[in-house]
């Protein structure tokens, strides 16, 4: 079996195996992730890839990361799902630190207006 077909069956048991953890039908985690039945039946059976979107869609129905989902550790893809989880992470720490990180994440927006304001 080639490298990209293996890869696509590793990728359909593990998308099958956090929609039945989740509890979610084909239809139900189609319907969240704005697919078809049908696709995520293709992807489950190791058929086909989802692109980027879908895949990011996917994450996010499942409330679960991108390299949980596609088993690669090594992407820079974030997805909601990344986030929320180290926001849960960050939650655990002392609130000094809530602070800090709070005041690092207000700093970052206030760069990133004003630079997206300056291409304008």
């Amino acid at each position: 079996m080639q490298h990209r077909e293996i890869e696509k069956v590793e990728f359909g048991e593990r998308l099958k195996m956090f929609r039945s953890k989740k509890m979610l039908s084909q239809g139900q985690l189609a319907k969240m992730s704005g697919t078809t039945v049908s696709q995520i039946s293709r992807y489950e059976n190791g058929l086909t890839l989802p692109n980027g979107l879908v895949l990011q869609r996917l994450c996010d129905a499942l409330k679960i990361g991108y390299s949980e989902l596609t088993g690669n550790t090594n992407d820079t893809i974030v997805t909601t799902a990344d986030f929320e989880i180290t926001l849960r992470k960050a939650l655990e720490l002392p609130h000094a630190n809530l602070i800090t990180i709070k005041d690092v994440i207000d700093k970052f927006i206030e760069i990133n207006n004003i630079r997206t304001s300056l291409l304008k």
